[in-house]
């Protein structure tokens, strides 16, 4: 008696953890679809942001050329200084 009890309840219990693994990859694969869809959202507001900056960065440069110019040639020389140690 006491060892069908336990035969059964080693069937529930075997069956409940199947239920729970099965949950559980469902549970993961929504929440990889919903990191994927904050990535590409992420992915697509970094994006309009470089083009919005690459298109000031690009304005400045046409008004000012000289000052663009001495800048690039500062800041080259500075990264110069830092790699040549």
């Amino acid at each position: 008696m006491a060892t069908r009890n336990l035969e059964q309840d080693v069937d529930t219990l075997t069956r409940t953890i199947s239920e729970l693994r099965s949950e559980i990859g469902a549970l993961a694969g929504r929440a990889g679809g919903a990191a994927q869809d904050a990535g590409r959202w992420g992915a697509r507001r970094v994006g309009h942001a470089a083009e919005a900056a690459a298109g000031e960065i690009q304005g400045q440069v046409a008004e000012r050329p000289l000052t663009a110019l001495g800048l690039a040639f500062a800041a080259g020389l500075a990264i110069g200084r830092f790699l040549v140690r």
